[in-house]
């Protein structure tokens, strides 16, 4: 990015005028050129919008007293039902029809099982449980084949014979945890970290185990820093001239040292204002 601190030249400024003026003309031709299409347009007259015909699905109304009345439905029972819709009190009623002419199951509570032939249909027979004291569900079932057979639905019934009562003090666990259990030596999350020697601060050459523990360090010499590549000595840098480099190139300060700064200033106000004259008109 160029410095915004640059001088520019007065011949500088003046292209940037002249450029400037080139497009301020160029926009007022073609306003020009709008305002004459705009008053062609005035002249002429514009024909006003005007409706001729009115029609309802393609057949046109003839305007009694410079009027046309159009009638739009309000109703339903203002139109030709053609698909055979039901109102909301018709579907009421086909429901409640459906509904009764359709078979309801209800329950009957008895002291044993009936057989199939004295069982009837949409029945759910309730017997007592003895163990549970629930009871179990049974109905009269049709097979595939057409026959009937007396079927339990729904079993209270609960097998606890391998159940296990739970005592005061002690967890249950499965078999695949007591194994993993048992495989936990005594004493196996007791960790003691390893001691080492204490080293004051300081730069050191370390050594480290294979669990990223130090167990050694040995303070570094000036041969180990310069072993890496860093000087001895310091390092100084001299100023830059025409002839050496230093804290600037040689090139750049030539460059530098054949700026005549005495015929470098700004333009003055009366300068600029000469040119845009010059460009724009008094």
């Amino acid at each position: 990015m160029a410095n915004p601190k640059k001088l520019t030249a007065l011949e500088h400024l003046k292209l940037l005028a002249e450029q400037t003026k080139k497009q301020a003309d160029s926009l007022q031709e073609n306003e020009n050129a709008l305002s004459g299409r705009i008053k062609a347009i005035e002249d002429a007259g514009p024909e006003k919008n005007v409706i001729e015909t009115v029609k309802v699905n393609g057949t046109a109304l003839t305007p009694t007293n410079k009027a046309v009345n159009v009638t739009v439905p309000t109703k339903t029972s203002d139109l030709t039902n053609d698909n055979g819709y039901q109102s909301a009190s018709q579907v009421d009623t086909l429901i409640k029809k459906a509904i009764s002419e359709s078979g309801h199951a209800s329950f009957e509570r008895v002291d044993a099982v009936p057989g199939v032939d004295n069982a009837a249909e949409n029945v759910m027979y309730l017997v007592l449980n003895t163990k549970t004291k629930h009871y179990d569900i049974y109905a009269k079932v049709k097979s595939s084949s057409g026959s009937y057979t007396m079927e339990l639905l729904d079993d209270t019934t609960v097998d606890l014979s391998g159940k296990v009562d739970k005592e005061d003090g002690k967890s249950l666990m499965t078999d695949a945890e007591h194994t993993k259990l048992q495989g936990i030596a005594e004493g196996a999350n007791n960790y003691s970290h390893p001691t080492h020697t204490a080293y004051a601060a300081g730069l050191y050459k370390i050594t480290v185990d294979a669990l990223g523990h130090i167990t050694g360090a040995v303070k570094a010499t000036k041969e180990d820093i310069t072993a890496l590549g860093i000087p001895a000595q310091d390092t100084t840098y001299p100023l830059a001239s025409s002839t050496q480099d230093g804290r600037m190139s040689k090139a750049d300060k030539a460059k530098l040292d054949s700026i005549d700064l005495a015929n470098v200033r700004m333009a003055t106000d009366d300068e600029v204002k000469a040119m845009l004259t010059t460009v724009f008109g008094s």
